[in-house]
């Protein structure tokens, strides 16, 4: 809680399956009551990223897709206002463990970034996230005292 109130955004990671989904909702629900009562006032949701997505759930219609359309509207009832979803979404990627290995084989370490695809993600999140930190910005009072 008081990293939250010492924020003005949060970014919500999730993946796009019922169970992270349940989650969100939860999460949402178990702010309101701290927004309400004016301690998390200031707090906005920067946004919900989709993460860990396998390749067939970046097609339109997709299973993912279908599910993080619904929960964009059940998260939007919860949080009282429209939440952002970004339309960059983390793929599954085995990149991610290939990065995992070369510490347990005691080489350098290299992080999922250094391969192109995880980078392109990254990228693209980036492009992203700057302008809504700009855009959500503008209605944030600063610290409060």
């Amino acid at each position: 809680i008081n990293a939250l109130v010492a924020s003005d955004f949060v970014l919500i990671p999730c993946q796009s399956e019922p169970v992270s989904l349940a989650s969100l909702e939860h999460l949402l629900r178990r702010l309101q009551p701290l927004r309400d009562c004016d301690l998390l006032s200031h707090l906005r949701v920067l946004g919900v990223l989709a993460n860990m997505v396998p390749s067939a759930g970046y097609a339109d219609g997709s299973v993912e897709r279908t599910a993080l359309s619904e929960a964009k509207k059940v998260a939007a009832k919860l949080w009282g206002a429209p939440v952002h979803f970004f339309k960059t979404m983390m793929r599954r990627d085995e990149n991610y463990t290939k990065a995992s290995r070369h510490l347990r084989a005691n080489e350098a370490l290299r992080l999922g970034i250094y391969y192109s695809a995880v980078r392109d993600d990254f990228t693209e999140l980036t492009t992203e996230i700057h302008p809504r930190i700009k855009h959500e910005s503008r209605d944030v009072a600063g610290v409060l005292a």
